[in-house]
This record gives structure tokens, sequence and C-alpha cells, in this order.
């Protein structure tokens, strides 16, 4: 079973963190606690970000659920197949950026970081 919960709930005792990642397919827990803990990590400032493997066709049930968490922190889902890891690397790479110096350093870095115009983009900061 995936573990999203417990990783949304220590980040909210960890109040410096900037940035929550979840790397999954499907979401197999409580949508309402699943609710509950991305309304409070939105409250933090801090964004869910989730990597959605959509390459199995039973995963793709769970995409407006992984978009409800994510926008409910100011968020995004991020699709990717597992068959390309140099996307993944790319996304993984903007992430980091962004959690380290926020939009600003994203920003900055966009033209080295293949990722991170997409990520701009999925958060809604285009400009």
């Amino acid at each position: 079973m995936t573990q999203l919960l417990p990783i949304l709930s220590a980040s909210l005792k960890r109040p410096s963190v900037r940035v929550v990642v979840n790397i999954g397919d499907v979401f197999e827990e409580s949508l309402a606690r699943g609710r509950r803990l991305a309304d409070g990590v939105g409250t933090q400032d801090a964004k869910l970000i989730v990597l959605h493997d959509t390459a199995d066709p039973a995963a793709r049930r769970d995409a407006e659920v992984f978009w409800d968490l994510a926008k409910r922190s100011g968020g995004c889902v991020l699709p990717f197949d597992a068959g390309a890891p140099e996307r993944l690397r790319d996304l993984l790479s903007a992430i980091a950026v962004y959690a380290v110096g926020g939009e600003k350093l994203l920003r900055e870095q966009r033209d080295d970081l293949p990722g991170a115009v997409a990520l701009l983009e999925h958060l809604g900061m285009r400009r």
C-alpha cells in the first residue's frame, strides 16, 4: 500500500518543510484524512508535488485524487512514465531547486534545468 499520509503527517511536524514529494501510481489511503493533511500542508506554505506514474491504466483512476490533494497545498501533479528516467531526473532536479530557493531560484535556473519550465507551468507560475 502507498504511504502518502504518514509523509504528509510527518511534514506537518516540521514547519521548515517547503516541498513534499510523492512518487507513485495509486492512492490507497483515506481520502478524507488526505484532504485534511493536504490542507494543513498548504496552511504551512508547503507544497505537495506528486509525480504520478500513469503507465498502468489502473493508476489513471487516481489522477483526480492526486490533483485534489496537490491543489489543496498549492502544489501540482506532474505526470511521468517510469520508462523515461531522463524526465524523472529533470523533474526531480527542478523540484530540488524549488525546495531550496523557491520560485526565484527556479526561474533563474530554468535555462539550465529542463524540468523547470514544466514545474513552473504546473505550479501556475507562468510569466
